[in-house]
């Protein structure tokens, strides 16, 4: 009775039920969307009238400071990167010497 439903691909039956539900979901809010514009232009009134001036201008000057911020950690952190930089190659350096100076060592044994 069921054999059929072995031979179907779930994958495929799966991405043709998400399509033919996308398509129906879209359907309808293209029908609705045209049978009612003015409920959305309320909706846009009411949205710009829920905000006012000073709480703009009080989050605008606070996103403004954030980024101040952020700007001079990443330039404080690439001064750290720099003299990490500076500090590994001066290791590198007094490792050499120290290999140069063990190999003189050795040659004078």
């Amino acid at each position: 009775m069921w054999e059929w439903l072995a031979g179907i691909e779930i994958e495929k039956l799966a991405n043709a039920v998400v399509i033919l539900i996308v398509g129906l979901v879209a359907g309808l809010g293209f029908k609705r969307g045209k049978d009612a514009p003015a409920q959305q232009r309320a909706g846009l009134e009411v949205a710009t009238d829920f905000f006012d001036s000073q709480a703009i201008k009080s989050l605008t000057t606070e996103v403004t400071g954030q980024a101040i911020a952020t700007t001079a950690s990443a330039a404080a952190t690439r001064q750290l990167v720099e003299a990490i930089e500076v500090h590994t190659r001066a290791v590198f350096d007094h490792k050499e010497e120290v290999q140069e100076l063990r190999h003189e060592m050795s040659r004078r044994r």
